[in-house]
């Protein structure tokens, strides 16, 4: 039988991490008190202070040219009840 797995919230995540890095505890203990395989701790010590670098890309500003949002926004001016992409 499979054993339950352990979600851990942001919140604990970085109780965990804080023990390593500010008390000085070692990986193994750490891992070993809270039943942690070593890479899912350093995987999470790698993301530690990044925001989100882990999930998928979210879509940015910069990413349309400054006439492709004059464009859309030139179309929702003109057709107001229409959205700017065409449907399928």
């Amino acid at each position: 039988m499979r054993k339950q797995r352990k979600n851990y919230t942001s919140q604990e995540k970085v109780f965990i991490l804080k023990r390593h890095l500010v008390d000085r505890v070692p990986v193994s203990d750490i891992c070993d008190e809270y039943h942690l395989q070593p890479t899912v701790f350093y995987r999470w010590q790698s993301r530690y202070g990044k925001v989100n670098e882990h999930k998928a890309l979210i879509p940015r500003d910069f990413w349309l040219e400054e006439w492709e949002k004059q464009a859309i926004i030139n179309f929702h001016v003109q057709y107001p009840l229409e959205g700017y992409r065409r449907p399928i």
